[in-house]
């Protein structure tokens, strides 16, 4: 739970991908099923599977398969088959099998631990720009393993930027990274996180690299109030307010509207009447490969936000309205929608900002807090004050104000920002659709 007065707010994590190539899947396949044997044996007792080097996490796993054989228990218990069982769909819930190997992380430079653990099977050389990963198989059933493509040298394979090495008794690969990638571990690493690591093996393998930390944040001026309003059918709003000294500054204006699918839906629609069910779920998988683009350019641009007002000393607040679960059930932007909540919430966390769902609507008066009447499209006006305003930016204000008065105890902050409205009404004949 979020705190005040330097409690502790949550924990964070950020999440980096590098990617290996694909002829190396049947090797990590491999990797990832002797990963599940240890932890069923240890499930049901064999403790001499885990270790302190690759095996090291396989408790934390065994507990996590144990929650999921529970679950499935109760399913059976409902009468109910899991989702993937051929005979009926109706289900509830569906148990989870598929754990990925988690490894330790230790990073290096200049030949010395510069953070992590010195037995990690995934070690980063910060000054070479190379991560290397060491699987538990021999090197000449790596070299078997492998498909075509890679040039044998003595006991190194490579293909491109890629290599299998011999590391004593295990294989190793190295694999070059990006340089922002470098400079994202190197600012992660002065931060003090807590690194854990996943190879995980669906289209293309993958070593996920997890920073983890505790935050904790201290209500004070000058203070950034950042509210974004999620809306089913117009995306996401954003607004920030920077509350100093000074006075109030709306300084962040931000309206993300997702890709539109109407074309790409009708042409799947046709293709799967004709048969091409083939072709029919390509188009759909463009779908979301555009969906999920959307969100990582949304959570992107809202992170360089926050974290460069962390940096100049502000305490940062990210409010979020999230829409009913009625409303936005059924709609095209259901999952996505709320998918970007979940990575801002966690964004905030991390990054050192305070994270809140604040409820707002953008259909009261933001001067004396009667309901508008809609005149147009979205844009409505009270009778009583002359005011005319947007319902998705002046909801983003409602809420900054709201949340300084009920959710941070500051009446005073509040006045600031309601003295900053008026002027602006005035400045504007009452007129508030530019905030």
């Amino acid at each position: 739970m979020v705190g005040m007065g330097g409690e502790v707010v949550a924990e964070g994590h950020r999440l980096l991908v590098v990617k290996l190539p694909r002829e190396l899947k049947p090797l990590t396949l491999k990797f990832a099923g002797e990963w599940r044997e240890r932890c069923w044996r240890y499930l049901y007792g064999d403790e001499g599977v885990a270790d302190q080097y690759l095996w090291y996490y396989v408790p934390e796993a065994a507990r996590e398969l144990k929650s999921n054989v529970r679950q499935y228990r109760r399913q059976i218990g409902r009468g109910l088959r899991p989702k993937w069982h051929r005979y009926t769909r109706k289900t509830r819930t569906r148990p989870r099998y598929r754990l990925w190997p988690t490894l330790l992380v230790g990073f290096y430079e200049a030949g010395k631990r510069a953070h992590g653990s010195t037995r990690a099977p995934v070690r980063v050389y910060l000054d070479k720009g190379v991560l290397r990963l060491t699987l538990p198989v021999g090197f000449d059933e790596a070299a078997y393993l492998a498909e075509q493509g890679w040039e044998p040298s003595a006991r190194v394979l490579v293909k491109g930027r890629h290599r299998v090495v011999k590391g004593g008794k295990y294989a190793v690969v190295e694999v070059v990274l990006q340089p922002s990638t470098l400079v994202e571990l190197h600012r992660l690493i002065d931060m003090r996180c807590e690194f854990t690591a996943q190879l995980v093996c669906k289209r293309r393998p993958a070593v996920k690299i997890i920073a983890r930390r505790e935050v904790r944040v201290e209500l004070k001026l000058p203070l950034l109030a950042l509210f974004c309003d999620l809306n089913s059918a117009y995306g996401l709003v954003v607004r920030g307010l920077e509350i100093t000294e000074a006075g109030v500054r709306l300084v962040v204006q931000r309206r993300y509207r997702p890709p539109s699918h109407a074309v790409r839906e009708r042409i799947a629609a046709e293709l799967q009447s004709l048969g091409r069910y083939g072709e029919a779920n390509a188009v759909r998988r463009r779908e979301r490969s555009l969906n999920v683009a959307w969100e990582k350019s949304v959570v992107a641009d809202l992170r360089k936000i926050i974290r460069g007002y962390i940096e100049r000393g502000y305490t940062v607040v990210l409010l979020v309205d999230l829409p009913f679960a009625d409303g936005l059930k059924g709609s095209r932007l259901q999952r996505t929608l709320l998918r970007v909540a979940e990575r801002l919430g966690n964004v905030a966390c991390f990054e050192g900002a305070l994270f809140r769902e604040w409820r707002s609507s953008g259909k009261r008066c933001p001067i004396c807090g009667g309901r508008g009447e809609e005149y147009e499209k979205r844009k409505y006006a009270c009778k009583r004050c002359g005011v005319r305003w947007l319902r998705d930016p002046m909801s983003c204000i409602n809420g900054i104000v709201s949340w300084l008065e009920r959710g941070a105890k500051r009446p005073d902050w509040r006045e600031r920002a309601l003295e900053w409205l008026r002027v602006k009404a005035e400045k504007n004949n009452g007129d508030l659709t530019k905030l």
